[in-house]
């Protein structure tokens, strides 16, 4: 009897220590979303399980720990293959090399096209989860170079960590909607005039949607659209100037997803009763992405579907930029040595391949409806935008080593590799570009070494500021269209269009309420984001739209990539460009990871196995005379 006191008290006690030995950390979830009908991502988000390192034998019904530099898709695969309950990766917090930021670049692209039946979370390391995995690999150790007796022991004996994330199955947001946030700039109400675009989408992916951050994918693109409303906001205000084009700005949502948000902008305008004299009017579409990474600071390129015809208005736009690198560049010291070429823009054309699934570049998107358009970027081709593009390492919550202005820093910085000094210069080219274009400034001597944007106009300061309200918060599309409960049970809506006047916590919110304050005109349209009908779930927009009359300087638009006039809402190739099947699913906000220290099953089975037969033997013995006794009388 004393020893079943002791044995409950030791329970009791036991039970105790479990209690008082949690640990929480917060935990990133794997992307999952299906893309043209393809599963892709994890598609479990519960966890509750035993962890285990790498270097022991995989057990089923455990969770793998490992590093970063251990992860990839053969080892998922391989840990799916042994039923394992989930896997946790390690990221770590500082001292990022340059093989191991490529092997997470590389790790991310592959966890992007691969579909997986098990949970993966990521969490950056510190002291505690630095200790589990040393516990983990030491037990790991000692299994492998142990005989039988000793793994026997091991199991039995050793302490575990049990890992829970508690979240409800991910269910499949079936009414997923993009955000277009719409600005108009006109010079006269009463003018007719040809319409300049200038677009960037604001979303941002990787394979971890709650560190998708997108710094210069595209919070560079978004952050120079701002600056431009801004500018010409106050020039197109001023008494006295007469520009020969109106502004529209165009943010766009889905860019990530075949650009789909610039797709149902012009899907929309042609349903509209001015639409086709609007698309009529739309001379140029000038898209910006790409534009403030110091890994690319010492050229500028823009991408086009074909060589623009002479005399034609890409051409001519294309001198302006030309000309206003050579009037803006040499503002900004880097760590290599710029080129010595007369330009620092570089034309880069790129045809539009019909067997690809996806555009390469946004202007692509406007030229299935025949716009002519440019790209505006760093990167240098669309295989450099591919590795840049869905990447985690683009800004956000990582220790880095930057290089901006010639100096290395290392710091926590959301900026990733976007250097404000490199982007304000770029934003000033495509604005003196722009003014040169909009107010149609001819080539004379006299304006030729000039600047019309001064450097005061767009600091570095400005553009800091703004690119750090742009990249402070994730802007996946799960989390821009959807807010998130933290146990990923409650899925709600947010607002689209607030009042203007107050400001917005949100990342939608936060673009609406800056260009509302920029811009008087400005529309907030919402579009479903997969392939259905936009006519009945599409708030119009076409009261801020102006009608177009035809414009003496169309005519010299020639061919499908620069036509300006009899222009079709009719896609121009079908197969290239045929609208984007998205699912979206919930759960993909960052959760919380709780980490108990406890005895592995096989003890409890063994505690419970050992009490069985104590209490047997217990029992035999008290009840060992009542037998004799009984056996006694049966015998007489």
């Amino acid at each position: 009897m004393i020893s079943v006191i002791r044995l409950f008290i030791y329970c009791v006690f036991a039970f105790k220590n479990f209690s008082e030995t949690s640990e929480t950390f917060t935990v990133y979830r794997c992307q999952q979303h299906d893309l043209q009908g393809v599963a892709i991502g994890s598609r479990v988000a519960s966890m509750e399980c035993e962890a285990q390192a790498l270097g022991s034998r995989l057990v089923s019904r455990k969770c793998l720990v490992l590093s970063l530099l251990d992860a990839s898709i053969g080892t998922l695969e391989n840990a799916t293959f042994h039923n394992v309950a989930g896997v946790l990766v390690v990221l770590p917090s500082h001292d990022w090399s340059r093989y191991l930021e490529q092997h997470f670049v590389n790790f991310e692209h592959e966890l992007l096209s691969t579909e997986l039946a098990i949970p993966v979370y990521f969490v950056f390391e510190d002291n505690i989860i630095t200790a589990i995995q040393k516990d983990l690999n030491e037990r790991a150790e000692v299994e492998v170079r142990g005989g039988v007796m000793s793994t026997i022991s091991n199991v039995l004996w050793s302490t575990g960590h049990r890992l829970v994330v508690h979240s409800a199955p991910p269910s499949r947001l079936d009414h997923a909607f993009v955000i277009n946030v719409e600005g108009y700039l006109r010079s006269s109400a009463e003018q007719n005039l040809p319409v300049i675009v200038v677009c960037a989408h604001y979303d941002a992916l990787s394979a971890i949607p709650s560190l998708s951050h997108g710094a210069d994918a595209n919070g560079s693109g978004v952050v120079a659209l701002l600056e431009l409303a801004r500018i010409f906001a106050h020039i197109f205000g001023s008494s006295g100037t007469r520009p020969k084009y109106d502004l529209v700005f165009l943010l766009s949502g889905g860019g990530n997803y075949n650009y789909v948000g610039s797709k149902r902008w012009i899907d929309q305008i042609s349903k509209e009763t001015n639409g086709l004299a609007f698309m009529d009017s739309v001379a140029y579409v000038i898209c910006l992405e790409g534009l403030g990474s110091s890994q690319f600071a010492n050229a500028l390129f823009a991408h086009l579907s074909r060589p623009p015809k002479h005399g034609s208005f890409s051409h001519q736009f294309l001198r302006n930029v030309n000309l206003s690198s050579v009037l803006h560049w040499g503002n900004v010291s880097f760590a290599v040595d710029t080129p010595s070429h007369p330009s620092f823009v570089y034309p880069v054309h790129k045809k539009i391949n019909l067997n690809e699934d996806f555009l390469s570049w946004e202007h692509e998107r406007f030229s299935a409806y025949r716009f002519s358009g440019v790209t505006l970027s760093s990167w240098p081709s669309h295989h450099v935008a591919n590795q840049m593009r869905h990447r985690s390492f683009d800004g956000g919550p990582v220790f880095r080593t930057i290089t901006c202005n010639g100096k290395q820093t290392t710091r926590r910085c959301f900026r990733g590799t976007v250097c404000p000094s490199v982007l304000a210069r770029n934003t000033r080219i495509v604005a003196e570009a722009l003014f040169r274009t909009v107010f149609e400034i001819e080539d004379v001597q006299a304006v030729l070494h000039t600047p019309f944007v001064r450097k005061q106009w767009i600091t570095d300061d400005t553009v800091a500021a703004l690119l750090d309200l742009v990249v402070r918060h994730p802007r996946s599309s799960q989390l821009l269209l959807v807010d998130e409960h933290p146990d990923g049970s409650a899925w709600k809506s947010p607002p689209v269009s607030l009042h203007p006047h107050k400001p917005k916590s949100g990342p939608l919110q936060s673009l609406e309420y800056l260009m509302k304050s920029l811009l008087h005109h400005v529309q907030v349209v919402r579009h479903p984001l997969s392939s259905q009908s936009t006519s009945k779930q599409v708030k119009s927009a076409s009261k801020f739209r102006p009608s177009a009359v035809e414009d003496d300087r169309s005519v010299t638009f020639g061919g499908p990539g620069d036509t300006q006039s009899a222009r079709s809402p009719a896609v121009a190739y079908a197969s290239a460009f045929g609208d984007v099947d998205v699912v979206l699913y919930t759960a993909a906000g960052p959760a919380t990871m709780s980490v108990y220290r406890l005895k592995s099953s096989a003890f409890d089975l063994f505690v419970a196995v050992a009490i069985g037969f104590y209490l047997a033997v217990l029992y035999f013995i008290l009840e060992l005379p009542c037998v004799e006794q009984t056996l006694k009388t049966v015998t007489r």
